[in-house]
């Protein structure tokens, strides 16, 4: 049987309804922004611990790695608080480390990419704060890709560890005499100018150990231009390091420096004196494909979607670790060579419709390693150089195409989204 509602309940219906909603409403919320506070604690113990694990401020690999986070935030047009929180705590994450005491710097490389690690440690904690709260398309980006490198290291070091000891001999002389056969003797040439010019030295060496906080920056670079996610140098750098690990089982080479510890640079035996075939060699199987230079030439070509300074920079950066992989020994001229298609091969594979670009490159490499491998001689100096200037010719005309034109509608898109948080930001503080 249906009653007629009181007065009282006509009068007050409205607002109780309305008071059980907005308190079942709160109740969501609070439980949501528990869980927020949840993750944000998991996020710094997790940090921490890989922190003091790792031993952060030894390991300037894994330092580089987490240091690029400071290039993420600031991409994202981070203002002045933002910065300044970042900074307070990464110098709360610097003292934690200090007062576990967990060992810290032994050289100036190794201190500055500790104190640039604890700085990217801050940016990431504020990337996962603005992440979980405010749920910005651009920050959540940045968040992710901040996590990009590090675990990126950690399992490169593990499967380097786990594929050294798969490859007691390698083909190293096969690759030293393809560099005979060139009629050239580069790492000699090389650390004669770093002698000649110390600073051209140092300023190598530090792009050398520096290398893996480039491409963080480009990416960075990108995103504050304006770029958007496609194509992601990141997202590059990876995936060419996961296959590079792969492709470098298929012809393990180790470099100069450690085929010759005794006679490199200034004593390395003809051609004549040697008898090609695979040889023991104690060393990590990480020469060919040269993920070094691999890396720069991703970095590089990404350089060419920026501006004038962007690109200056990049060249500087890849001539700079060319010049340091042949002088440190630890790469062969065709180690050098044998990275241009393989870019090609994962830039065509990391791009919409870029499958002839990705055949060619691939197979390019693969074509490489067969020569490379069958110990086969070149009986003239122009027949090698010809078959480097062609694979670099052929990898350069089928490499444009991929970075035609600047802005694509998910860059401008996100160029919108940065510039109207910019302003937004602005406006807070002016209120």
């Amino acid at each position: 049987m249906l009653t007629r509602p009181s007065p009282w309940e006509r009068r007050n219906g409205l607002t109780l309804k309305s008071f059980f909603s907005s308190n079942d409403l709160w109740i969501v919320n609070s439980h949501e922004q528990s869980l927020r506070v949840l993750a944000l604690l998991a996020i710094v113990l997790a940090l921490a611990l890989v922190m003091v694990i790792c031993h952060l401020g030894v390991n300037s690999t894994l330092a580089c790695g987490f240091a690029g986070a400071v290039f993420l935030h600031l991409g994202t047009r981070a203002n002045q608080s933002q910065i300044g929180s970042a900074m307070v705590l990464g110098v709360g994450y610097g003292l934690l480390y200090k007062l576990l005491g967990a060992p810290f710097g032994g050289d100036p490389i190794s201190t500055i990419t500790s104190i640039g690690a604890f700085a990217g440690l801050g940016s990431i904690t504020i990337l996962a704060y603005q992440a979980l709260w405010f749920k910005s398309e651009p920050e959540v980006h940045a968040f992710e890709d901040a996590w990009v490198l590090p675990l990126f290291l950690a399992a490169v070091s593990i499967a380097a560890s786990l594929t050294q000891n798969f490859w007691p001999k390698t083909f190293d002389l096969s690759l030293y005499a393809f560099d005979c056969s060139l009629g050239v003797s580069p790492a000699p040439v090389v650390i004669g100018w770093w002698k000649a010019m110390p600073l051209l030295a140092t300023v190598s060496t530090w792009t050398y150990a520096l290398l893996l906080m480039f491409p963080p920056l480009y990416r960075a670079w990108a995103v504050h231009c304006g770029i958007g996610r496609e194509p992601s140098v990141l997202r590059s750098f990876v995936i060419a390091g996961l296959l590079g690990i792969f492709l470098q089982q298929c012809c393990p080479a180790t470099g100069p420096l450690h085929l010759f510890p005794q006679d490199f640079p200034d004593h390395l035996p003809s051609l004549s004196e040697l008898s090609i075939g695979m040889t023991a060699v104690a060393g990590p199987r990480n020469a060919i494909p040269s993920m070094q230079a691999t890396w720069a030439l991703l970095v590089w070509w990404s350089a060419w979607r920026l501006n004038w300074w962007a690109r200056i920079v990049a060249t500087l950066f890849l001539v700079l670790t060319l010049l340091s992989a042949l002088g440190s020994g630890d790469h062969y001229v065709v180690d050098l060579v044998v990275a241009v298609p393989f870019t090609l091969g994962v830039e065509g594979l990391c791009r919409r419709r870029g499958y002839a670009a990705a055949g060619l490159g691939f197979g390019l490499t693969l074509g490489w390693f067969i020569l490379l491998r069958s110990g086969f001689r070149l009986p003239a100096p122009g027949l090698g150089w010809l078959l480097v200037a062609g694979t670099i010719l052929t990898c350069v005309v089928f490499q444009i195409p991929l970075y035609r034109g600047q802005h694509t509608e998910e860059g401008q898109a996100l160029s919108s989204r940065l510039s109207a948080m910019t302003g937004a930001r602005l406006a807070s503080r002016t209120r």
